[in-house]
């Protein structure tokens, strides 16, 4: 039984870190519309950019072809920054998700090689030729001799901050553990607390200070002085996050729910704060100035003896670093990135929209990507550039006839044709999507949409053709002028011969994205849940794929090699008879692929609020020489998100689990307004993606609801386990307004989880937990409430119950009697079949004490963002 415990409360800390909401879940987690390509003239090769100087240049250049991001667009494709450290203003460094390194210099963010892929939390320059930086799984880099280098680190668990006092001496602190770099060795120190430290800061070899913990357990802040560390009492229970001593006699310390504390005259005391919200990144210049940052994008400024509040800039930001009074940067969440400057904070803009969604080359030197808000880029000149664009509508498909000519298409029948070097709206027959366009010549073409929609280009104007399916049809590929191929949702595939388009058998139920053939003998097809189909000997047959997720589109170089590319940033090779995952330079969705040759490529993809581009090619420079075009234009007045108009509350499945052997449940939401295009989906906590989704369209404000059997989207039922719900609304782009989510999970032997009432208040009184449980005989049961970073709040003892209902009451204390703080907790109850012991039945419940998380929170969820960007494409179709 102890074992079996032990089991269970492992399950409980990953998954309160996975569902919960906040700082700990975003760092911890190692966390749409589309079309084909064109076949456009393929030409000279790019001539490659001469090599950069310091500081990397003892990376000199290999020369096998690789895929990386492409400096002009985007963020360097960027996820979550953790932590920035500016040398001086013209020169700087950045760290974050899996194991991003972003080198600052002649103006411009750009991407550093990295000898890890586990995620860096903190980074400390000693110079601009040394510095560290640490991060998950123990990772320690040493930055010396102009490269990044992985340490010798004699810990795995997770190292949260790094401050160092010379070359040679140093401290890292993480999850229950103290480093200190000596003798050029880093060494486990004493360390006094079981706490996870979040931040240290050395006044000197005598002298520092760390804080962390669990908001509501064990010591928060520690001294290290007289060659120990020591535990010191906190003025808060709130956890701290960032620690800066400006001297042996001040310092400062930030955390959640606005905390500031305050070191003076020997004693830690609260002051007042401007802001409730959480507060991650501190940096002090003086006794006199400094600056904090926090959640939803949050600025606090200290000066004339106060902390006071800066108008949020959106995302949450979780580091700043000031070079001077008047220079600085902050970073955060999906590599959001701010600059100070004159004054003013600054938003870095893209040159891309928020998603790019297709991308068609005309040669290795020229070439167009279209996105969402009519966002069309122009590749000239070995940089991607703005183009003018007669639409606000996304635009989904893009063809290339020539240099001079092409066509794209989008939302409500959009339709674009470039020609006399300018982008003109073209006349529509439909007012349905359209999401991909084939030209077979400069006369003749073929777009596709979604209830089926097939239109054709001849004689000078789009017409409806006859469709045989209402499907929504995602690609469209054209062999010749009398033969061709489209596919899309529902796994159907159409093939076009004797002058009209016909139902083809296909071997999926799932949906196909993107086809692509070689001949008329041969093509592939891939879709969602990793979906790869081969045409060969006349027939569609499903191919086994080496990766999970989504693939959106496929790009054939010949019958023995092509690219596919999908969530995740996922990349396949096909070569040698074999698909292939290879190292992508993102871990967020690509939407599009296109290849000039065997050595150079492109695909383009998104951020949660950037659109970005990589580059396949041999690589050159790490670093892009000073006078490269910078990633981003600076705008002096920043615009803050709009909050959203409608949210979404309640979300819940009842029962909850359930046994979809017997029978379903019902997935419910409230919507606080109307809603004009409504989605809800079952989403794999696993990497697979949505595994189910209903386009509810508009919906009124109130109730809303949803049966569910259990099953996928291709009638498989699913095995017992957990799964995330997810209710979100979209606007005309795909764009998320509101978003909530639950955990909903599968189990043959508990249901009817409750909590009541929810959200659950401790001075209302009494909280009622409850579940029912199916075992013949009874079982052995237990139920274990834990907070959002994982610290177990209340225990209740195993105990034998007979068959059916079973509850708990609970009284909104921990296990030390202390009222718990309002936030996000887990119900998760456990059972044992006594004639089975190795089997154990798991139940999980999301549930707040105190008020709900905020919109902007529950968007930020660790799960929210690539279930939303794979509900784009999804919310498009169901209008």
């Amino acid at each position: 039984m102890k074992q079996s415990l032990r089991l269970v409360l492992c399950l409980f800390f990953l998954l309160s870190l996975l569902g919960s909401v906040g700082i700990a879940a975003a760092a911890l987690s190692e966390p749409a519309a589309r079309s084909e390509h064109s076949q456009g003239a393929l030409a000279q090769e790019r001539t490659a950019p001469q090599s950069a100087g310091a500081p990397l240049s003892a990376l000199a250049a290999a020369q096998t072809p690789s895929w990386r991001c492409d400096p002009s667009v985007g963020l360097a494709c960027q996820n979550t920054l953790q932590s920035v450290a500016m040398v001086s203003a013209s020169e700087g460094w950045a760290v974050g998700a899996s194991g991003t390194i972003l080198y600052f210099t002649g103006g411009a963010w750009q991407a550093a090689p990295s000898p890890t892929s586990n995620w860096l939390f903190s980074i400390f320059m000693l110079s601009a030729s040394e510095g560290w930086a640490v991060g998950a799984k123990g990772t320690i880099l040493h930055y010396t001799g102009g490269v990044w280098q992985t340490a010798a680190s004699p810990t795995n668990n997770v190292l949260y901050s790094v401050s160092m006092l010379s070359a040679s001496e140093g401290w890292a602190v993480g999850a229950a553990v103290i480093l200190h770099y000596t003798g050029g060795t880093w060494q486990i120190a004493a360390n006094p607390s079981s706490s996870w430290l979040r931040s240290v800061s050395m006044v000197s070899a005598s002298e520092g200070w760390a804080v962390g913990g669990y908001s509501g357990y064990d010591n928060r802040i520690l001294h290290y002085t007289g060659g120990t560390w020591q535990a010191v009492d906190s003025p808060s229970s709130n956890w701290l996050h960032s620690i800066v001593m400006v001297s042996a006699s001040e310092g400062w310390a930030v955390g959640e729910r606005g905390t500031i504390l305050h070191y003076a005259g020997g004693v830690w005391q609260s002051v007042s704060s401007p802001s409730g919200e959480g507060l991650y990144g501190l940096t002090m210049l003086s006794a006199n100035e400094g600056w904090a940052v926090g959640s939803n994008g949050a600025i606090l400024r200290y000066t004339g003896g106060a902390w006071q509040y800066v108008s949020p800039l959106g995302t949450s930001l979780y580091s700043v670093s000031m070079s001077s009074s008047g220079e600085g940067w902050a970073v955060g969440y999906s590599g959001a990135m701010l600059h100070y400057t004159g004054g003013y904070w600054r938003t870095l803009t893209s040159t891309a929209s928020r998603q790019l969604n297709d991308v068609s080359m005309v040669s290795a030197s020229e070439g167009w990507a279209v996105g969402s808000d009519g966002a069309i880029l122009h590749y000239i000149g070995d940089a991607w550039h703005p183009a003018a664009s007669p639409t606000s509508n996304p635009l989904y498909g893009l063809f290339m006839v020539s240099a001079s000519e092409g066509w794209a298409v989008g939302f409500n029948g959009t339709i674009l044709r470039y020609t006399d070097n300018a982008w003109q709206l073209a006349t529509s027959p439909t007012g349905n999507h359209l999401f991909s366009v084939f030209m077979v010549s400069a006369s003749e073409g073929w777009a596709v949409g979604n209830f089926g929609t097939i239109l054709r280009y001849t004689s000078g104007a789009w017409q409806t053709a006859p469709s045989p399916t209402s499907n929504w049809l995602d690609s469209v590929f054209m062999v010749s002028a009398s033969e061709g191929w489209a596919v899309g949702f529902n796994g159907t595939i159409l093939r076009y011969t004797d002058n009209a388009w016909q139902l083809a058998t296909s071997p999926t139920g799932n949906h196909l994205f993107s086809v692509f053939m070689v001949s008329a003998s041969e093509g592939w097809a891939v879709g969602d849940f990793s979906t790869i189909l081969h045409y060969s000997g006349g027939v569609w047959q499903t191919i086994t794929s080496t990766t999970s997720g989504w693939l959106w589109s496929v790009f054939m170089l010949s019958p023995s090699e092509g690219w596919a590319v999908g969530t995740s940033g996922t990349i396949l090779h096909y070569t040698d008879g074999t698909w292939q995952t290879v190292p992508s330079p993102t871990a967020n969705p690509l939407r599009s692929v296109f290849m000039v040759s065997a050595t150079e490529g492109w695909a383009v993809g998104n951020t949660p609020w950037d659109g970005f581009v990589v580059h396949y090619a041999a690589a050159q420079s790490p670093i892009p020489t000073a006078t490269s075009t910078p990633t981003k234009t600076a705008t002096r007045t920043p615009t803050p998100t709009p909050a959203p108009t409608v949210t979404v509350r309640n979300v819940h499945a009842s029962p909850k689990p359930f046994n979809p052997l017997k029978s379903g449940t019902t997935l419910s939401f409230d919507l606080t307004a109307p809603c004009s295009n409504t989605v809800a989906a079952i989403f794999d906590i696993n990497g697979a993606g949505v595994l189910k989704y209903w386009g509810l369209g508009a919906r009124s404000a109130g109730t809303q609801s949803v049966p569910w059997d259990g099953k996928n989207a291709g009638g498989t039922t699913l095995g017992e386990g957990l799964y995330a719900y997810y209710a979100v609304c979209l606007d005309a782009g795909g764009n998320a307004l509101a978003v909530g989510s639950d955990l909903v999970n599968i189990s043959p032997v508990i249901s009817n989880m409750t909590v009541t009432p929810r959200p659950y208040y401790p001075e209302a009184g009494n909280a009622s937990l409850g579940f029912s449980l199916s075992l013949a005989r009874g079982g052995f049961t237990t139920a274990v409430i834990v907070d959002a970073q994982g610290s177990q709040v209340k225990v209740f003892p195993w105990a034998i119950n007979p068959f059916g209902a079973v509850s708990y009451s609970w009284d909104g204390k921990d296990s030390g009697g202390n009222v718990v703080p309002n936030g996000r907790y887990t119900y998760i109850v456990a059972a044992v079949d006594p004639s089975n012991m190795s089997q154990m039945h798991v139940g999980v419940v999301l549930f707040d004490v105190g008020a709900p998380p905020s919109a902007a929170t529950a968007q930020a969820e660790p799960w929210a963002q690539e279930a939303v960007e794979q509900l784009r494409k999804i919310g498009d179709r169901s209008r």
